[in-house]
C-alpha cells in the first residue's frame, strides 16, 4: 500500500503522530490509533465536505464505542451537529471530545496550528483539535467513521486515571 515507516523521536502518541505529519507528503492527513478501526467509505463524505467548505481546514465525523472485539456498543456519536466556529468551541469546552480517528485535515493545518504537544501525558488530541477549532477551521459531518475500542468497564489503570485529569 505504499506505507512509509516514520520513526518517532520519543514515546507516546504525540511523538508518533508528529513523526507521521513530518513524513506526510499528501494534501490531507488523518490518524488512526492501533486499537481502533475505520469503517469503509468514511473518507468520501469528508472530502466532499471540505470541497464544499474551502474556508475549513479539517472535518471530523462520528465514532462508535466498541468492545474489545470491535462490536459497536451503541449509536454513533456525536449524534447532533455541534456547529462551527464559536458554537463548536463552546460545545468542545462543555465536554465534546471528537475522536481524532474521525478527522480528515488539509496538510496545511500543520503549519497553522503546529504539532501535537509532546509534554502532555493525555489529551494531546483534544488539545490539537481545540487549537484547530479556536481558529474556526474545523467542521463536522454526520458520517460514522470508526470503531473506538474502549477499555472494559472498571479497568482503568494509573495512566488512564491521570489522562482523565488532563482532559478535564
Amino acid at each position: 500500500f505504499g506505507a512509509v515507516y516514520a520513526p518517532a523521536l520519543g514515546k507516546g502518541s504525540s511523538h508518533g503522530r508528529n513523526a507521521a505529519m513530518r513524513a506526510a507528503t499528501g494534501e490531507f492527513i488523518t490518524f488512526l490509533d492501533d486499537d481502533d478501526a475505520w469503517l469503509p467509505g468514511h473518507m468520501r463524505p469528508h472530502l466532499a465536505f471540505l470541497d464544499a467548505n474551502p474556508h475549513l481546514d479539517a472535518v471530523f465525523g462520528q465514532a462508535f464505542y466498541a468492545d474489545p472485539d470491535l462490536k459497536p456498543l451503541g449509536p454513533p456519536w456525536p449524534s447532533e451537529d455541534p456547529g462551527e466556529g464559536d458554537a463548536l468551541m463552546k460545545t468542545m469546552l462543555s465536554g465534546l471530545f471528537p475522536q481524532v480517528g474521525t478527522l480528515l485535515a488539509r496538510m496545511e493545518v500543520v503549519g497553522q496550528i503546529g504539532y501535537f504537544d509532546t509534554h502532555l501525558v493525555g489529551g494531546q488530541d483534544l488539545d490539537w483539535l481545540m487549537r484547530l477549532a479556536r481558529k474556526r477551521k474545523l467542521g463536522y459531518v454526520a458520517t460514522p467513521c470508526m470503531l473506538f475500542r474502549g477499555r472494559p468497564a472498571r479497568s482503568y489503570d494509573k495512566l488512564q486515571r491521570k489522562r482523565i485529569g488532563f482532559d478535564r
